[in-house]
C-alpha cells in the first residue's frame, strides 16, 4: 500500500523543499488530486473525489482550509517551483515550440567516478553506480568508460582479501570503470559502490568536472514550426493553456509575424525579463505590469493559473505507477467575470 510519506518522497525527489502542510506520512493513498493551488474550491473537489491527498504548486494554505482538509484524513503537500522551471518547460509543450532552451541555463556540478572492477563482477557493478544516479547524460543512462588493466596488490595482517593472501602479491585482472554523475549523487554513489564491489577495500576515487551549462534553468525559448500573426499565435495560446474567463491580454501588433517564442511561467522569478528575451518575436508568461510592455517582444499574458496547470501533467506521470491520479482542471485564479 502506497502511504504519505512515499508520494512526499517521491516529489521530493524531484523538487527539493516539498512541504508536507497536513497528514500523516504512514496514512495509505490510493487517490492523489493534483491542483495549482490550495483554495478552498480544490479542497472540496479532492472531498467530492474521496481523495486521500491533495497535492498543489501553491497557494496561501489558511488555517480553515488545513482544518477541513485535516477532519476529511485528506493529507496536503504542496511542490514549489524548482530551478528545472518545470512549468515553463510544459507550457512550451503546449504551445509546440521545438527544441525549446533554458533562457538562462542553470550550470550542472559534475563528478567522475573511477572505479578498478575484477572483470566478472563489472557489469553487475556498473549497474548499482547506475541505480544510484551515475551514468546519465542527456537522454542517455547506464553511460559508461572502460579500459582493461592489471591491479597489484599486498594483503596485510588482519586483511580478509577475496582474492590472494595475505603477505603475498597478487594481480588481478581489472577493468576500470568511469561514469558521470551529479555532484549532488556524490554520497550515493559511493555508498552503491562500496555495497556492490566486490573487494574488501575497493579501489576508486571521484574528481570534480568543470561547470557545464545544463539542460534546466530559468524559462524556455525556442521556434514554432512556421511563423504565424501574432493575434493567431495569441488565439492559440488562449485554447491551449485555457484559464481565466478574460482569456489572455496581448500587447504588440495584431499582424507581427511570431515565429520565436520564448516562456517564463513566473514572471516575478526573472529579473531582466526583457533582456532576457529580447531576441525572441513574442513572450508568455503570467502576468507583467504595463511599464515593462512594450520595449521588446510582444507579449502575451495568459494569467498564473494557465502558466502551471501544464506542469501538474508532468507530476501525474511521476505518480502515475504509485496511485490513481486526478488532475484538477477548477481554475483557482480569482478572475470570475469578463466584461
Amino acid at each position: 500500500m502506497t502511504r504519505v510519506a512515499d508520494v512526499t518522497a517521491l516529489l521530493e525527489a524531484d523538487s527539493p523543499g516539498v512541504g508536507l502542510v497536513c497528514g500523516e506520512g504512514d496514512a495509505p493513498v490510493r487517490h492523489v488530486l493534483l491542483a495549482v493551488d490550495a483554495v478552498p474550491a480544490t479542497g472540496a473537489e479532492a472531498g467530492r473525489l474521496d481523495a486521500d491527498m491533495l497535492v498543489t504548486l501553491g497557494g496561501t494554505v489558511t488555517a480553515e482550509l488545513g482544518y477541513r482538509l485535516g477532519a476529511a484524513g485528506t493529507a496536503l503537500c504542496v511542490v514549489p517551483s524548482t530551478d528545472r522551471d518545470e512549468c515553463s518547460e510544459a507550457v512550451a509543450g503546449r504551445l509546440g515550440v521545438v527544441d525549446a532552451a533554458p533562457l538562462t541555463p542553470r550550470d550542472e556540478a559534475l563528478d567522475t567516478v573511477v572505479a578498478f572492477v575484477p572483470k566478472p563482477d563489472v557489469e553487475r557493478v556498473i549497474d548499482a553506480l547506475a541505480e544510484a544516479g551515475a551514468g546519465a547524460i542527456g537522454d542517455y543512462a547506464r553511460c559508461v568508460w572502460t579500459a582493461e588493466g592489471v591491479g597489484s596488490f599486498v594483503p596485510l595482517d588482519g586483511a580478509r582479501p577475496v582474492i590472494g593472501a595475505v603477505g603475498e602479491v597478487e594481480s588481478v585482472a581489472e577493468t576500470r570503470v568511469e561514469m558521470v554523475l551529479p555532484r549532488a549523487r556524490r554520497a550515493e554513489v559511493a555508498a552503491a559502490l562500496l555495497r556492490a564491489h566486490p573487494y574488501e577495500e575497493p579501489a576508486f576515487y571521484l574528481c570534480e568536472l568543470a561547470a557545464r551549462p545544463g539542460r534546466d534553468g530559468l524559462g524556455r525559448v525556442g521556434d514554432l514550426a512556421s511563423p504565424v500573426p501574432l493575434s493567431r499565435f495569441a488565439a492559440q495560446v488562449a485554447r491551449r493553456l485555457g484559464g481565466r474567463p478574460g482569456g489572455v491580454r496581448v500587447a504588440g501588433d495584431p499582424d507581427r509575424p511570431v515565429q520565436r517564442v520564448a516562456v517564463v511561467a513566473e514572471a516575478a522569478a526573472a529579473g531582466d525579463l526583457l533582456r532576457l528575451t529580447a531576441d525572441a518575436d513574442v513572450l508568455v508568461t503570467d502576468e507583467l505590469p504595463a511599464s515593462v510592455v512594450g520595449a521588446g517582444p510582444a507579449v502575451v499574458c495568459a494569467g498564473t493559473w494557465a502558466t502551471r496547470r501544464p506542469r501538474l501533467d508532468a507530476v501525474a506521470a511521476r505518480l502515475g505507477p504509485l496511485v490513481r491520479v486526478t488532475v484538477s482542471d477548477v481554475v483557482t485564479d480569482p478572475w470570475s467575470l469578463h466584461v
